[in-house]
């Protein structure tokens, strides 16, 4: 029998409180009613009782936990008669660091079924930069944090599991559930809000809070005054782990944090568990493969306190990667510990690598240095001083990468006797700086040996002036800063970002950018709509791809950056001038190109976003400069090709630059062997002949060509091409991938039915599902349709619906007779006959896009048909990835909804094979396909199985699928 609780679920009992507190309505739902699970699929079916089984020698511990949780509360025994329903798991045990054993009930099959949510949590840079010299801590923990909050009763059935006969379920929060952590740090934040409105500085991880104060005396009464309020919210404290006599030393994430120093150091006992688990590689030894990766995630979470920490990991990280070992797979394999292995992590041996720790505060001032490369030259300003230089003749075959870091290391050298002592900022215009921020990298050795010789370098410049000063203003991590471009009537003037609370981005006007001093001579092509890499998590120098306005927040769910189309890229690298582990921070905005509304007859309708000149097609952008050729002929030839073909090529061609990389070669001027020796890399790598094509087409769009020919035109390509395709069989596809039968039954049903009832998500993936396997449309044709007026006319009555494409919008491909118009009509309208009619009434596409477009018009923003139904961008025009991810999103829910489990590899363009296959199969004629997919010969549809299906018997013929519940799979394709 379950006993009564001790305190579990105790802040039920405090609802006034929590009212009186203002805290939001969810949270007082959640805590009054207890926590309903968030699925994002139907909850998971009875499988049976899944009884869990432990060896005899260790059954007592499971035993004491299952006691200890009924004593709190946490469980409850279920009712025999009410044993043969909900969801069991498995609790089993597992080691802890001390030898004895932790019960952990395994959620790992129910966390599938919930849904995924992103949540900021307190990071160890944020920690860092709340300490100042005056700090005096205290630390509080929770008791058994999750267990206070209940779960909604009606869905305590999920969590269940039996043992010895007996069956139990969790009537809290369980410890392995995925959206707990969530749950908790949202309940908590709404309970403290008022005592950081009061100016009570807490830092909270879960169920450890840290409470900062300028004194001694503020901290005990800050101290006194959290203890009081959280109790009176009903939150249990554990005082035998809690620290609450004030000091200006206290452990607290595994930090020690010293505000007398002004230094963070690893703690003792985390220190010790890094060197056992290091001992444990020794030359000739053998050690699991699991070993190996708990020590690199032990590194991983000492490296922001570590001086170079991440700098000093990359050796032992590049020797796990040569295992080329699985962590899904592999864990238990057995590896040979090498003497490549053991000289990796030399420093991570040594005692005094972990004393020396990182300094702690914010940054209050830097000192700006400019630099710029080009393939000649390099030039650098710093505060109105100026220094340029020709590259010697031993770099005129370098990677532009690896000059632009040259460049600084050359300017820094050069201002050293005007930066020494001080924080740096380095603004230059390269990708490259992603070497500094991650602290090297593994792509290219030659970056990564200059990133580690300009890091080194710079601590042992700079570090010995810093200890000398020990205001919070020198010492600590740089905060995030970076480049907004300039508004489009204000010259050369710049917009600085710096971060403020909650990292939020905040905009402060500065003086413009010095001019940087470059040699004349042949510059590097341009290269607009470059993006820098994303943003390191463990590094103390950052770089961010994109920098967003805070007011002005994106219009879609791409969040594009706030930049001018002529603006130059900006990468800013802030060098610390007292400590080594926090030397560079950077962050790089990446210009956006926006095109105006097009104006036509049929109104003015938003012109589909276009991308930017790529990377790669720049170089291309260069040869054709070469011929004299003015700059908007050369914007109209490259307009040539889609832009979903100029990202393509981008993408391919990145990939042959990396390839390039580590030789120094200039790719678009680069041997037609070299290209062979890329291709035939590519067949020895397993890649289809089509993906080979594919990059043989962008080289050719960026290469400068063999004596007047484009590289895919050269003979020994031809013949290279050739070789390939009979090396290279195309397989054609014969089996569908997935089962369209029993999507459009689920379809039908619960949970996409009844349409009024049902989430906006599931609706927008219905309709977007429905009009994809109606109209057989290509994914970019299906976001190019418009609620306009001019381009959706549904009947008088409701049963038939006109859809027309955004007039600006350029298909992919230009049929002869192009039939833009998607013409669909009621699919078993009512009065319905039998029920069977009435279930498939709701599979017609037009009753779906009538219900979709009355709940979004609401919110709106757009005339976009497919529109974002989750915050921040509801109402923005959705992109076509997104849309993509729609379709096959909706084919996985439905497998999901079956209780199956969906193919893998599904595409969102499967659906058009899918349709073309099922309406040949029902009966509709080669000649009424081909007419509707606007195809003068059935070439196409034979070989590719591909159609546009428009005319109203096809679209039926293929919905009417799902009254043939028989057959599971659709035809074979010929």
């Amino acid at each position: 029998q379950s006993c009564s609780p001790v305190y579990v679920g105790s802040l039920m009992n405090h609802v006034a409180a929590w009212r009186s507190v203002s805290a939001p309505e969810w949270v007082i739902r959640t805590i009054t009613k207890g926590y309903r699970l968030q699925f994002a699929t139907r909850p998971p079916r009875f499988n049976g009782i899944l009884s869990s089984h432990t060896e005899e020698s260790s059954a007592h511990i499971l035993k004491d936990e299952i006691a200890a949780l009924l004593q709190k509360g946490a469980v409850r025994v279920v009712p025999p008669h009410l044993s043969s329903q909900g969801f069991y798991s498995r609790y089993f045990l597992v080691p802890k660091k001390d030898g004895s054993l932790r019960p952990i009930l395994d959620l790992r099959v129910l966390n599938k079924h919930l849904r995924k949510y992103n949540f900021r949590m307190l990071s160890h840079s944020s920690l860092l930069r709340s300490v100042n010299h005056t700090a005096f801590f205290t630390v509080i923990d929770l008791k058994d944090a999750f267990f206070h909050i209940s779960i909604y009763p009606p869905h305590r059935k999920f969590l269940r599991f039996a043992y010895q006969g007996v069956c139990y379920e969790f009537t809290v929060l369980p410890f392995g559930l995925s959206l707990s952590p969530r749950t908790f740090c949202l309940v908590v934040e709404a309970g403290l809000a008022p005592l950081r409105a009061a100016g009570l500085r807490i830092l909270t991880y879960i169920d450890d809070w840290l409470i900062i104060a300028d004194s001694r005396e503020e901290a005990i009464q800050n101290t006194a005054r959290a203890l009081a309020h959280i109790t009176a919210l009903g939150f249990k404290v554990n005082v035998s782990k809690s620290n609450l006599t004030p000091s200006q030393n206290v452990i607290f994430l595994g930090l020690e944090l010293n505000s007398l120093t002004m230094r963070a150091r690893l703690s003792q006992q985390r220190t010790l568990s890094l060197l056992n688990c290091l001992s444990l590689f020794r030359e000739g030894a053998r050690v699991q493969y699991r070993t190996c990766l708990r020590l690199q995630g032990l590194m991983a979470s000492a490296v922001r306190v570590l001086p170079l920490g991440l700098l000093r990991m990359r050796a032992f990280m590049k020797w796990v990667l040569s295992l080329h070992l699985s962590p899904l797979r592999d864990l238990c394999r057995s590896v040979s510990v090498t003497r490549t292995c053991t000289a990796a992590p030399r420093h991570w041996g040594n005692v005094e690598f972990y004393s020396q720790g990182t300094p702690l505060g914010a940054i209050m001032m830097r000192k700006v240095v400019t630099t710029d490369a080009s393939l000649t030259g390099w030039g650098a300003t710093q505060e109105g001083r100026t220094v340029n230089g020709v590259w010697p003749n031993t770099l005129h075959s370098a990677h532009i990468n690896y000059l632009e870091l040259f460049t600084v290391w050359k300017a820094l050298n050069h201002f050293l006797p005007h930066l020494q002592g001080h924080h740096v900022l380095v603004r230059c215009d390269t990708t490259a700086v992603a070497y500094i921020n991650r602290q090297g990298g593994m792509r290219s050795s030659k970056l990564h040996a200059l990133a580690h010789r300009l890091l080194v370098w710079s601590r042992r410049h700079f570090l010995s002036r810093s200890e000398q000063r020990r205001r919070p203003s020198v010492e600590g991590e740089p905060t995030l800063w970076g480049m907004a471009p300039p508004p489009s009537d204000s010259g050369a003037t710049v917009e600085e970002i710096r971060s403020g609370n909650r990292r939020s981005l905040r905009l402060a006007r500065k003086r413009p950018v010095p001019y940087v001093l470059l040699a004349t001579g042949r510059g590097r092509p341009p290269r607009r709509g470059r993006t820098g890499p994303s943003m390191a998590q463990c590094a103390s120098l950052r770089i961010s791809s994109a920098i967003v306005n805070s007011a002005h927040p994106g219009q879609g769910e791409r969040t594009e950056p706030h930049s001018h189309s002529d603006s130059t890229q900006m990468a800013q690298i802030s060098m610390d001038g007292t400590d080594s582990s926090s030397s560079v921070c950077a962050a790089v905005a990446t210009p956006a190109t926006h095109r105006p509304p097009v104006s036509s007859e049929r109104g003015d309708l938003p012109s589909p976003p276009r991308q930017g000149g790529s990377l790669g097609l720049a170089c291309e952008r260069a040869n054709l400069n070469t011929l004299g050729l003015p700059p908007r002929v050369v914007a109209t030839i490259q307009n040539a090709r889609a832009s979903s073909t100029r990202s393509l090529y981008n993408c391919k061609w990145r990939v042959f630059e990396q390839w390039y990389d580590e030789r120094l070669l200039i790719s678009y001027q680069c041997s037609l062997t070299a290209i062979l020796s890329f291709l035939q890399d590519l067949i020895d790598g397993g890649r289809s002949f089509s993906t080979i094509k594919v990059y043989l087409a962008a080289i050719a769009a960026c290469h400068v060509g063999f004596d007047g020919t484009t590289v895919g035109q050269h003979p020994l390509i031809r013949r290279f091409m050739k070789g390939a395709r009979r090396s290279l069989p195309v397989i054609k596809r014969v089996i569908p991938e997935w089962d369209l039968s029993m999507v459009l039954e689920v379809l039908s049903r619960y949970p996409f039915e009844p349409l009024g009832d049902i989430s906006l998500k599931l609706l927008s993936l219905k309709t977007a599902l429905l009009l994809a396997l109606a109209s057989t449309k290509h994914v970019s044709d299906l976001h190019a349709l418009s609620v306009h007026s001019s381009c959706m006319k549904f009947s008088i009555s409701g049963d038939k619906v006109l859809l027309r494409p955004n007039p600006a919008f350029m298909p992919k491909c230009f049929p002869a007779f192009a039939c833009e118009v998607i013409q669909l009509s009621a699919f078993h309208p009512p009065p319905f006959s039998s029920s069977e009619d009435k279930r498939l009434n709701a599979l017609c596409p037009v009753r779906s896009l009538w219900v979709y477009i009355d709940r979004t018009s609401a919110f709106r923003r757009s005339d976009q048909l497919f529109i974002s139904w989750a915050p921040p961008n509801t109402g923005n025009p959705i992109s076509k990835q997104r849309l993509s991810h729609w379709l096959v999103e909706a084919i996985s829910l439905a497998y999901e909804s079956k209780g199956v489990r969906p193919p893998e590899g599904l595409r969102a363009h499967s659906t058009r094979g899918m349709a073309a296959s099922w309406a040949l199969f029902n009966g509709v004629s080669l000649q009424d396909i081909c007419a509707a997919a606007s195809w003068a010969s059935p070439h196409t549809f034979v070989r590719y199985y591909r159609l546009d299906v428009t005319q109203t018997p096809v679209a039926h013929s293929v919905l009417g699928v799902g009254s043939s519940m028989g057959c599971t799979l659709g035809p074979s394709t010929p």
